[in-house]
């Protein structure tokens, strides 16, 4: 929910946001260009080193960037931060979507991943819709957006805290029931899927925690 919340809030937002700070639209434009822009890089480079690290640590470092984007957004239009800001927005709304199918088969296999995947994308209703409704009323209501940017913050950084403690716990089975798995199947499929892993790599992620 946060993820989208976030990510569609500023991505109706931003160019706004930017030529209420006196910037000219085109420049506005070009900056929110080039945040899209590097979503096409951090697919290839997040998926890249996600090869090479564990898929917990991947998708935690890539939850960081995001956190980490929305407390830059609270110092802008900053001149030195906001480049900095575009890159590390740009980079980690678009590399989310290389370690979310990661994790997931790395934990469940891909017999019960696109259910599981499926039951996470449905959050992109409710936190796509009210993201930038909620924006949009923060501007109308303040003349500002500094709310807006307050509360994304927060939610982002409880979002890390929150895939944190759940990486640390045995999450699949709670995850399953959302996705509306059977329970005995998935238990089942879980045996046969840590046994697998226990041959390559010893570990399961969180499906050992």
């Amino acid at each position: 929910f946060s993820f989208f919340f976030y990510f569609l809030g500023m991505l109706e937002h931003l160019v706004l946001f930017l030529t209420d700070e006196g910037m000219p639209r085109s420049e506005a434009t070009a900056y929110f260009s080039n945040a899209i822009g590097l979503g096409l890089v951090s697919k290839v480079v997040l998926g890249l080193i996600a090869d090479r690290i564990h898929h917990k640590i991947a998708l935690l470092v890539d939850y960081a960037l995001l956190a980490l984007s929305s407390v830059l957004l609270l110092f802008l239009p900053h001149p030195t931060l906001l480049p900095v800001f575009i890159l590390v927005f740009g980079f980690s709304v678009a590399a989310r979507d290389v370690v979310y199918p990661l994790i997931l088969t790395h934990c469940f296999g891909l017999r019960f991943m696109a259910a599981i995947y499926g039951a996470l994308i449905l959050a992109l209703l409710p936190g796509g819709t009210l993201g930038p409704i909620y924006t949009a009323w923060v501007h109308d209501r303040f003349g500002s957006y500094d709310l807006a940017f307050q509360t994304f913050a927060v939610l982002n950084l409880l979002s890390v805290l929150a895939l944190d403690a759940t990486l640390r716990v045995a999450a699949p089975l709670v995850l399953a029931a959302l996705a509306g798995v059977d329970e005995d199947e998935l238990r089942a499929g879980l045996m046969d899927h840590r046994e697998l892993n226990a041959t390559e790599d010893g570990i399961c992620g969180p499906c050992h925690s």
